[in-house]
């Protein structure tokens, strides 16, 4: 008689334990439950933000339209700075007529040897 009443204890204790479970579970949905009530949520507790999982910055040649960076880059390593590609480092394409030579002379200053 007594092994039974001790395994309803146990028993008991295990179903408290899932009751509180759902019951913070409740609050947390009461809280967040939904769109206005998330953004006050984040509003108001906004290291929520900086905990969240970010995307890392290897994460970004996943993104289709990134994928067109890697390649330009890679043409314009192969080819070299002087190639015609819609690159920043492409200078032939931003200007075709060259640097003027005073501008390059007054950069070459800020340029570490």
């Amino acid at each position: 008689m007594r092994a039974k009443e001790a395994r309803r204890g146990k028993a008991a204790q295990k179903f408290g334990s899932a009751d509180d479970a759902f019951i913070g579970l409740q609050k947390l949905l009461d809280a967040i439950g939904n769109a206005t009530k998330r953004e006050q949520y984040d509003y108001d507790n906004p290291h929520n933000q900086v905990l969240t999982v970010q995307p890392s910055p290897y994460d970004k040649w996943l993104d289709p339209k990134k994928q067109c960076d890697l390649v330009s880059a890679f043409l314009i390593e192969a080819l070299g700075q002087d190639c015609w590609l819609p690159h920043p480092d492409s200078l032939p394409l931003w200007l075709p007529t060259g640097l003027d030579p005073e501008l390059e002379a007054f950069l070459s200053t800020y340029i570490p040897d």
